[in-house]
């Protein structure tokens, strides 16, 4: 299997007298978001469209970008009402995410460790 296809496909309803578009691919996601109006690009397309293309380059993995996209297309309104709401989930989660946004983690995130650790963690 190609490493640029998407193990799911995203399911894009644009509006209700058009028919579903299902985005197999890094590629086709690309072309997608590159056709995209200028005016309604903004900091979520432009994260789907980074993470697309770092990913055709393998600097990110075809999931993590696979789910910027969902995340993209879930904000913008136009994913299709079938896609199962936990997948989407877990695009909103990827968007929310610190680590994968570039922002620093807070100081007191770092090295932390919880009393679910164990005994071992506290040494």
């Amino acid at each position: 299997m190609d490493s640029l296809q998407f193990f799911m496909p995203v399911r894009i309803a644009p509006d209700a007298t058009e028919p579903v578009v299902e985005i197999y691919s890094i590629d086709q996601a690309l072309d997608f978001l590159l056709a995209w109006p200028t005016g309604r690009q903004g900091p979520i397309y432009q994260k789907a469209l980074n993470a697309c293309f770092e990913a055709s380059l393998d600097e990110t993995s075809t999931e993590d970008a696979r789910r910027a996209f969902l995340g993209f297309v879930r904000v913008c309104g136009i994913l299709a009402k079938d896609t199962s709401v936990p997948v989407a989930a877990l695009a909103d989660a990827w968007l929310a995410s610190p680590e994968e946004s570039g922002k620093p983690r807070r100081k007191s995130d770092r090295g932390t460790r919880s009393s679910r650790d164990g005994p071992s963690a506290r040494q």
